[in-house]
């Protein structure tokens, strides 16, 4: 829900202009919020920083069509055109920062580059969570499971189901067809801890929703070029969304309950497992801590 009294944008970035003890951060969901709110404020003592979501601040469409490229694009889209306008406007490269996930762009070889721009060090926010030990953790204290196959092999099986739907979902973005998610429940089996994806009924079904079956060759074309691209860590092309759903599914065929948990519950245990030492090994967090230490700085002496 956007708030009804949103920032004015040129006033927010005159205001950090102006007071370069400041140090403000531009996020792009609640989620992401909250994971910087702990590690800055709570685990690094940086009280100062203050965190926004995109939602509340008041980008006209005019301004992310410009400088993100995409009115469409949502949150990210807002976070991009902040930074991309503060850059050009305004001189606050040093006390803000601007929080985006890396989405597509590894596998597109797309730069979104400003100065303020930070990018989570995988695809989303949730990779920091796709982690042997968090999971561990989750399926013990949260869900009270006794998973038998190694979790490391069961992140493996994830992965590949992950990086199936992430590749669907940026050939839909490629071709810019614009079309509408399909729930992927019905094309996931477990069988002995097992997950197994049914990708070409997905793919059928997918399309036939959205009114595409007579283009299926061309999606198809554009899927096998797109695999090609795929390089580097595999939690590059990994959506959060997915794996929190796919992780929850896990959890109700282990629980064999008709309850699913929500994505956003799934979340939040997770979230709760981070802890300081893992988080510092990240580009992200060492970047902020890095600015945040320089604005501590400055409003201390």
């Amino acid at each position: 829900m956007i708030p009804y009294d949103r920032k004015n944008l040129d006033e927010f970035l005159m205001t950090l202009e102006l007071e370069p003890s400041i140090h403000d951060i531009v996020v792009e969901g609640p989620n992401d919020r909250d994971v910087l709110d702990w590690y800055l404020c709570q685990e690094c003592g940086f009280i100062g920083a203050k965190i926004f979501l995109a939602d509340e601040i008041n980008v006209p469409s005019e301004i992310v069509s410009i400088y993100s490229g995409n009115a469409d694009d949502g949150s990210r889209g807002r976070v991009i055109a902040i930074a991309k306008y503060a850059q050009n406007k305004y001189k606050c490269k040093n006390n803000l920062s601007c929080i985006i996930d890396a989405d597509t762009d590894v596998l597109f070889n797309i730069n979104n580059q400003a100065d303020t721009i930070i990018k989570t060090d995988f695809s989303c926010m949730e990779m920091y969570y796709f982690e042997e030990k968090i999971l561990k953790k989750f399926f013990k204290l949260f869900c009270s499971l006794k998973v038998e196959k190694k979790i490391s092999s069961l992140l493996a099986d994830f992965e590949t189901i992950l990086n199936e739907l992430f590749l669907i979902r940026a050939a839909n973005k490629f071709l810019n067809w614009k079309m509408k998610w399909l729930d992927i429940d019905k094309f996931i089996k477990f069988k002995n801890e097992s997950p197994a994806f049914d990708c070409v009924r997905f793919i059928k079904s997918y399309l036939n929703k959205n009114a595409k079956c007579s283009q299926i060759n061309e999606f198809e074309n554009c899927l096998n070029m797109l695999k090609l691209q795929i390089k580097t860590d595999k939690r590059n092309y990994i959506n959060g969304h997915d794996f929190l759903r796919l992780l929850a599914l896990f959890v109700k065929y282990k629980q064999n309950s008709n309850k699913l948990f929500d994505v956003i519950v799934t979340g939040r245990p997770l979230r709760t497992s981070l802890c300081t030492s893992h988080v510092n090994n990240f580009n992200l967090f060492k970047k902020l801590q890095e600015k945040s230490e320089v604005q501590y700085n400055i409003q201390i002496n």
